[in-house]
Order: structure tokens, then C-alpha cells, then sequence
């Protein structure tokens, strides 16, 4: 094995330096072969990135050679390791890494060859990956080729251009004094700020294995790489990196656009994807012109080779202060506000109908539309017959249209022309034929409330409007059923009442509707004497109340209250009656249902006892019996009780005391006798 590599390192060392030693003039093909080196634009003090040798063949190619110089005060090699140039096909090859020292700043020596017999290149790829570790400090490193060789199937050298490059080293932390190392990099395997790594989410073609998402430094930028999508580097080789920067140094926006910063540099310049990856710039609202409505904004990206500016399909979320544009390149990027001033355009003039009859409504509409980019407003003016009619004030951002609507009455027969703007229509007034035109109106019900058996007059007012004589159709509709139907003939200009006579013989409520106009009207029953002599007596209420001096705090009387469920005028007193116990001793029966005691129900009592011999100390109580002779005792109410107590008692009931009782009485059967003789009245009338 070892003899092996000895031969095949000697082999490449062979070709190449044949290849050098031979003649430019021996070279199998004139066309060029370009070596360049592919870098990050900028990267953070500390952060490890990697560094392409790109090769893009113009001939058939089997070998490569190149030497590598740094600045060794900014960055470090790490490693060296072979691209995917000379195995794109599946064939073997030999690679020297070659030499490297971080001291000098050189890497030196790196080689590689094709060792499958008959296996050539001739598309592009990265021949060598180079991973460094930028420094504490800050600066530009240039990264110099030099001793390119590169070699065909004959070991004959092709002609070959070479492009150095550079780096950006962004100082993020100030340099360590001693004691420990600076800073590093982004965590997380996500790179440092504003750089992504992203060649272990690709395929050798480029295909993304994954959804990835690049951010810049200031987290204001979000390049998002959907699965599946094909990304390649200028020279059609997978990436490796992505990489978004400020950038301070760029083109002038076109006319009529302002740029609303900052700039962003996206890189590995050259960059492509197919589909169009998603691009999101957070923008700064403030910066943003005051009459621009924040939905024109655009996403444009700039061809650095012209310093041409191309706008970008974008949309604007104005909620979030975003927008978003699709990017098929790495480039120059930014967010650019329009400036075009407001400019109203009129178009798609209409007017309906075209021809109308005195009174009739005229409807004329038109499309006004802001081609401008700034918000702006705009008087439009309708104009007839030279003269103006209405004045519209429209207010549009920038972009926008609205349908603009007038609305005319016809009054002058004839043909009339309409402007809008520079456009214009016309519509005819006809002169008017003569009709006969009926309106129905005024309905009126009388009485709305009757009796069944008893008539309902209902009227409308019925009038030909129009120039002809004629005759009209009235139809009655009495809960959406036609019950009634006349004939009325008028000459132009006249009016009749026309009255329909509707019988009653069920009670409800009845809708009535002649020619849209409604009303209704309610038939009752006549009213019924209610025969209360069957029903049973009960007695629903039974209550007893203190009644107390407020000077002395002396018992007065006892109130009692009941309350039936049939009026006085059918029980007699014999048959209602209140027992007065002491001491469960009976003192006294007292009869109810009498007038002085009958309150305006006819069916409520209310009876103030004092016992004969005034209170005396104990426990009474009270209790209500209804019964008849015939029947014997039918309900006897629960019990009562009041107790007295010797400082309540009192053995004389005052003058006083004793008026005001006797007045309450009176009251009441004045009341009461009132009462029953207008009862009395309404039944004799029934």
C-alpha cells in the first residue's frame, strides 16, 4: 500500500510539473480555465469559516495544483481537505493537503489528481476546502493564489485565470490581554451572527436536505431555504455558507425611489436557487415618507456588475413592519420606497340607463385610480350639460382605485351629455305617455275592537294618478285570504273611498291587508257571569296581627285578616265564624262577613278585636270555622296564638283608642257598601 501512494504521488507530481514545463502554445484547448477563491464577505472576530478553491474548466481537466497566502495576524488555517471537483464523475483521485504555516501565512503544495485511467473533469467545482478561524483583531485578509497548475488527460497544462479574494474580519470583542482566550463565534452549530454554514444540509448537487433559515447580524433579515430547493454557488457547485452583512458601500436607488436602510449584503456573490428562496426585511416604519402608505414599499436587489437597481415582487405586512421579496441570486439588497407623485386617472364611464322618463333616477359611475405611489386626493367633478352637478372628494394611496358613484333625477326631456374627467357619455329623457297609474292608501278600521255578531267597517282611499281614465281591482284580504273584492273606475286625477263590511262570528284577532297596507282588528266573546254558588268554600288566608301603642308599648287590639275564595254575597255570617280562646279557654265566637269587616275585593276581611274585659297576661289564640246545618263543620283553620304579657296589658281600652277603632270600621263599610252597590249595578246590566 504504501509503494501504492508513492507511485500515485509521484504520478501528480509528474503531471503537474510537466504541465508547467511544457508550452503555453501545447495546450490542447485556447479557452480559459478560471481558479478562484470563494470567501465569505465578512465573518466575526474569533468565528471559524471556510474558504472554496473553485475551479471552472474550459477544457477536459485530470489535475490541479495551487500555493495559498494569508495574512496570519487576522485569520488561521485549520484544515485542509478535498472538494468534489475530480470525483464528481465517481472517479478515484489522490489529494495533498499540502503544507501549511500559520506563522508565514502560507499554505503551500496543495495538490490533487485523477488516478482512474481514462476519467476527466469538465465542470465546475470546489477543488479544495479550506477552514480558518479568524482572530481577535480586525481587518481585510486577502487570500492570494498563486502556483496554479491545473492539467489535462495528457498531462499537458491548460490555460488558466486566476482570482484571489478576501475576507472581512469584524472585531466584535476587544482583543485578549493574557489569561484566556477571545470570544468565539455563533453557538449552537448555527455559525456566528449573520453567517450560516448550511454544506451539511445539501446535497453534492446543492439540493437542501432542510428547511434553513439565514439571519443577519442585526436579526432584521431573514433568508429562508425551503427543502428540496436547489442552491449553487457561481460556480454550479453546492454552498457551503451563507453569509448576510451591512453594507455601507453602494449604487444610487433609480429615480422616484428612496432607500430606507440599511443595505444588506448577501453572499457568496453569484448564488442561485431554483425555485426563488423567501427574503423578509424588517424595515423601519419611521423612515418611511408620510404620504407613502407602507403597503407600496418594494424589495430590490442591485446587479453590482451595472449598479442597476431591479425591483422585486414583494408584499408588505404593515402589521409586523416586514416585507418579503423572492430572491433567485445573491447580491445587493434593500428596501426601497416610491416616490412618484399622486395621479389621478378616470376611467370606465357609465351611465344607466341611457334612456329615462321625467323623475326617473339617472345612476353614473367611474373607476378612479391613484397611478401614483404617494397617497393622494383628488376632486372629480360631474359635469351636465356643461354645467357642474356634484363634486366628489376622493382620497387614494398610492396604486389603489374606487368606483365612484352619482346618482341624477331626470327633470328636463331631451338628450343630455355627462363629463368625468376627459371621458364622456350621454343619456336621453323621453317625453312621458300617458297612463293610468292607481295608489291605494289611508286604511282605516272602525271600530278595531267588537263583539261577535257585531260589523267591522274597513275603508282605503283608492286614486288614479296617471292622465287615462280607468278602472281598478280592490281586493280585501282578511288574514292573507281574499274575502271581499270591488271594481272602481276613475278618471285621471280623481280619488274614491272604497269600504268593505266584514261580519264577526269567532272571537280573535284578524289581521287585515289591502294592496300592501295592513291593519287588524280583535272580535270577543260576550262576557259570561261567572256561577261561583258551586264551588267550594275555602278560606285561603287566616293571619293575626298586634297592634300596639307606640307611647306605652300597651297591646291595643289583634287584627285579624282572612281572605276566601268566594265573595260575601254568597256565604252568610252564621256560616263564618271566629273563636276567641284564653288559656285554651273559649272567650268569644265572633261572625264574619260582615260589611265592616268586607274590604273592596268582596272576598277580604278585616276584624279589630279588643276583648271585653281589656288583656290580661296569658296566651290567646284565634281560630276561623265555616259550616252550615246541613253539612256541619267543613274547615277549621289552624290556631293562632298571641302572648301577652303583664307589662302588655290593660284592663280599660282608651276613648282614644277606642274612636280610632271604631272609625277604622266605619271607613271600611262605607267603602264596602259602595262597592257592592256598583257591583249590584253591573250585574243587573249584564
Amino acid at each position: 500500500m504504501r509503494n501504492i501512494r508513492r507511485y500515485l504521488r509521484a504520478l501528480t507530481v509528474f503531471i503537474l510539473l510537466i504541465s508547467a514545463l511544457l508550452p503555453f502554445s501545447l495546450a490542447s484547448a485556447q479557452e480559459v480555465t478560471e481558479v478562484s477563491v470563494s470567501a465569505p464577505g465578512e465573518v466575526n472576530s474569533g468565528e471559524q469559516f471556510t474558504v472554496d478553491i473553485v475551479v471552472n474548466p474550459a477544457t477536459a481537466i485530470a489535475g490541479v495544483q495551487f500555493d495559498l497566502a494569508f495574512d496570519p495576524s487576522l485569520v488561521t488555517v485549520d484544515s485542509v481537505a478535498e472538494g468534489d471537483l475530480l470525483s464528481q464523475n465517481g472517479a478515484s483521485t489522490y489529494f495533498s493537503p499540502g503544507t501549511t504555516d500559520n506563522v508565514a501565512g502560507t499554505v503551500t503544495g496543495v495538490a490533487g489528481a485523477i488516478t482512474t485511467p481514462g476519467q476527466v473533469v469538465s465542470t465546475a467545482g470546489t477543488f479544495a476546502t479550506i477552514t480558518m478561524t479568524a482572530g481577535d483583531g480586525g481587518g481585510t485578509c486577502t487570500l492570494t493564489l498563486s502556483e496554479v497548475v491545473v492539467g489535462d488527460i495528457d498531462g499537458q497544462s491548460v490555460p488558466v485565470s486566476v482570482v484571489s479574494g478576501q475576507v472581512i474580519i469584524n472585531q466584535t470583542s476587544p482583543p485578549s490581554t493574557g489569561g484566556g482566550g477571545s470570544g468565539g463565534g455563533g453557538g449552537g452549530g448555527g455559525g456566528a451572527p449573520g453567517f450560516t454554514p448550511v454544506m451539511d444540509y445539501t446535497t453534492l448537487d446543492g439540493k437542501f436536505t432542510d428547511d434553513i433559515t439565514a439571519e443577519s447580524v442585526d436579526g432584521r433579515v431573514a433568508l429562508y431555504i425551503a427543502e428540496n430547493t436547489i442552491g449553487l454557488n457561481r460556480y454550479g457547485s453546492r454552498l457551503r455558507s451563507i453569509t448576510i452583512m451591512k453594507s455601507d458601500s453602494y449604487p444610487e436607488p433609480p429615480e422616484n425611489y428612496i432607500i430606507i436602510p440599511p443595505v444588506y449584503h448577501i453572499t457568496p456573490d453569484g448564488a442561485t436557487f431554483e425555485p426563488p428562496v423567501d427574503l423578509t426585511i424588517e424595515y423601519d416604519g419611521s423612515l418611511v415618507p408620510g404620504l407613502l402608505a407602507k403597503k407600496n414599499l418594494v424589495v430590490a436587489t442591485c446587479d453590482t456588475s451595472n449598479n442597476e437597481w431591479e425591483i422585486l415582487e414583494s408584499i408588505v405586512d404593515s402589521e409586523k413592519g416586514t416585507i418579503k421579496g423572492k430572491v433567485s441570486h445573491f447580491s445587493l439588497f434593500a428596501v426601497l420606497a416610491p416616490t412618484h407623485p399622486a395621479h389621478f386617472v378616470i376611467t370606465s364611464l357609465s351611465v344607466a340607463p341611457g334612456e329615462v322618463y321625467p323623475g326617473d333616477e339617472v345612476s353614473i359611475s367611474a373607476i378612479v385610480t391613484n397611478t401614483g405611489s404617494l397617497t393622494g386626493t383628488q376632486k372629480i367633478s360631474l359635469v351636465v350639460d356643461a354645467e357642474i352637478a356634484e363634486t366628489r372628494e376622493v382620497t387614494l394611496d398610492g396604486g389603489d382605485n374606487a368606483l365612484v358613484n352619482f346618482t341624477l333625477t331626470a327633470d328636463t326631456v331631451g338628450k343630455h351629455l355627462v363629463e368625468l374627467g376627459e371621458l364622456q357619455n350621454t343619456f336621453t329623457v323621453n317625453e312621458p305617455e300617458a297612463s293610468t297609474e292607481f295608489i291605494t292608501s289611508n286604511l282605516e278600521i272602525d271600530p278595531i275592537e267588537v263583539t261577535t255578531g257585531e260589523s267591522v267597517t274597513i275603508s282605503v282611499l283608492v286614486s288614479n294618478t296617471g292622465d287615462l281614465p280607468g278602472s281598478y281591482e280592490v281586493s280585501l284580504l282578511i288574514d292573507e285570504y281574499v274575502v271581499q273584492t270591488e271594481e272602481i273606475a276613475l278618471n285621471g286625477g280623481d280619488s274614491e273611498h272604497v269600504s268593505f263590511q266584514v261580519p264577526t262570528d269567532t272571537a280573535g284577532e284578524y289581521k287585515v291587508t289591502i294592496d300592501g297596507l295592513s291593519g287588524s282588528y280583535v272580535v270577543k266573546a260576550p262576557f259570561a257571569i261567572e256561577d261561583e254558588t258551586n264551588e267550594n268554600l275555602e278560606m285561603n288566608i287566616f293571619d293575626v296581627v298586634p297592634l300596639y301603642n307606640p307611647d306605652n308599648g300597651k297591646l291595643v287590639a289583634a287584627k285579624i285578616v282572612y281572605e276566601l275564595n268566594k265573595g260575601y254575597d254568597v256565604i252568610s255570617e252564621e256560616q263564618l265564624r271566629l273563636n276567641v280562646f284564653r288559656e285554651e279557654v273559649l272567650l268569644e265566637v265572633i261572625p264574619l262577613l260582615k260589611l265592616s269587616q268586607i274590604q273592596p275585593d268582596g272576598k277580604t276581611g278585616e276584624v279589630y278585636y279588643v276583648p271585653s274585659q281589656g288583656w290580661q297576661a296569658g296566651t290567646y289564640s284565634f281560630q276561623a270555622e265555616y259550616g252550615t246545618e246541613g253539612e256541619g263543620l267543613i274547615q277549621l283553620t289552624q290556631q293562632e296564638y298571641l302572648n301577652v304579657t303583664p307589662e302588655q296589658t290593660t284592663k280599660i281600652v282608651s276613648w282614644a283608642t277606642l274612636l280610632l277603632l271604631i272609625g277604622f270600621g266605619l271607613i271600611a263599610a262605607v267603602v264596602t257598601l259602595a262597592i257592592v252597590l256598583f257591583r249590584r249595578r253591573d250585574m243587573l246590566r249584564s
